[in-house]
């Protein structure tokens, strides 16, 4: 604080000084323009930092913490006086994402830390994450219960990180906390880093059963172990809300997908894949239609290794999306023995109602392979100009930028897409 405000009458005193050389000059146009841009900068050190009325500083600690989930910041700039301080810690949304490290350190001190969040973080909805030991045993009793209590009674968003965190019947109550008050409030759920064993499934089926109002799943990094028991095909697990799933490098898909995904029923319109093999992708292109065709408009894929042949194989599985993201560290160009050759084999009919393409990393040429392919698939050029009606957001690395044939492509892309933007990376 000493130092902010060494640091502002420092400038006021530079600025003062300037303003008096000036005017000892001689009267100009330019040189009242100076003195009138100096008195401005004056004039806005000089302002009272208690001008800002409490809500107007709540809402800008809320912004600057990314509600609650990075609150440094906000904590920071109130240390420009005690009145600022008081407003950021009454904030309520900067203490609302709650992480608790299990097992919790023994002692009254932990306790009423975890009690103290509780408290600052008033009425807003409580974003809850427990991370789990690599190994050990927690014990069930290790968080006191009315704070459990509170704190699920508010929980919108709940996830567990596992760290290799075996999920078998005789494991502690993480996955039922959820069902403790919470299924109602609860919005988002995000099981990571977790190995769910042979007698494990069941309990997380029956989680998801409850969770009827969840509108965002996240599974990412599971491990199905022991292969499990098919699930009877009676059993389904509605999830009404269901709009957003995200599944990241998924250990045994095959297992996913023939034990949990197929019963899980609801209005998925954002599918997200993240770190899958290029087999594993050839995997879901044959079955992603039977999961999600009716709803998904929004597809996020980003992987090591992916080609335009896979990448539309995916498309061709969604009659209905609009939009495509493809991030991929390594693109296999088409002439490759694998994956598959070009073009890509369609099973079925496919009409394409793409509306925007985002690509990084993928090859000038590739990207014209694939734009040509949608349009041979029903994707329309305007009337008025003869372009392609889609908006396509391409970055390219500096070497694919300069490349001869790169330019060529993307004069090609100019003539031909309604909206183009083009961008590079600086590696």
């Amino acid at each position: 604080m000493l130092r902010f405000r060494t640091q502002v009458a420092a400038d006021q005193e530079a600025i003062t000084l300037k303003m008096q050389e000036i005017e000892q000059s001689r009267p100009t146009p330019a040189r009242k323009a100076r003195l009138d841009r100096l008195r401005l900068q004056l004039a806005t050190l000089q302002s009272d930092i208690h001008a800002l009325p409490d809500d107007v500083l709540r809402h800008i600690f809320e912004l600057g913490s990314r509600g609650g989930k990075d609150k440094d910041y906000s904590i920071l700039v109130s240390h420009v006086c005690q009145r600022w301080r008081r407003v950021a810690i009454a904030t309520a949304t900067l203490w609302s994402d709650i992480l608790l490290e299990l097992p919790l350190p023994k002692g009254r001190r932990s306790a009423s830390f975890s009690s103290e969040l509780i408290r600052r973080s008033a009425q807003a909805p409580i974003s809850l994450t427990f991370e789990l030991p690599y190994a050990g045993v927690i014990p069930s009793d290790n968080i006191p219960s009315k704070i459990l209590h509170d704190l699920l009674l508010r929980c919108n968003s709940y996830r567990i990180i596992g760290a290799g965190w075996n999920l078998r019947s005789n494991s502690p109550p993480i996955l039922e906390w959820i069902t403790v008050g919470l299924t109602s409030s609860l919005r988002s759920l995000a099981l990571s880093y977790i190995r769910v064993g042979r007698d494990g499934m069941g309990g997380l089926r029956n989680v998801l059963e409850r969770c009827v109002s969840v509108e965002r799943l996240a599974l990412e990094h599971i491990s199905i172990l022991d292969g499990p028991e098919t699930m009877p095909e009676t059993k389904v697990i509605c999830m009404p809300n269901l709009s957003y799933l995200r599944l990241e490098r998924i250990h045994t898909e095959d297992s996913l997908l023939r034990d949990l995904l197929p019963y899980i029923h609801g209005p998925v319109t954002t599918l997200v894949l993240r770190d899958f093999t290029v087999e594993a992708t050839v995997v879901w292109c044959e079955r992603l239609r039977l999961l999600f065709t009716g709803s998904v408009r929004s597809l996020h894929f980003h992987g090591r290794y992916m080609s335009s042949s896979t990448l539309l194989r995916l498309c061709t599985q969604l009659p209905h999306l609009e939009k495509l993201t493809c991030l991929s560290q390594t693109w296999l160009l088409s002439s490759s023995t694998w994956p598959p050759p070009w073009p890509p084999a369609v099973e079925h009919e496919y009409a394409a109602k793409l509306k925007r393409i985002e690509l990084n990393g993928v090859p000038a040429t590739e990207t014209q392979r694939i734009l040509e392919f949608l349009e041979n698939h029903g994707l329309p050029r305007n009337a008025m100009d003869g372009k392609l009606e889609i908006v396509l957001d391409v970055i390219w690395t500096s070497a694919e930028w300069n490349a001869s044939s790169s330019k060529e492509e993307r004069a090609w892309l100019r003539s031909n897409v309604q909206t183009l933007n083009c961008d590079k990376t600086q590696h």
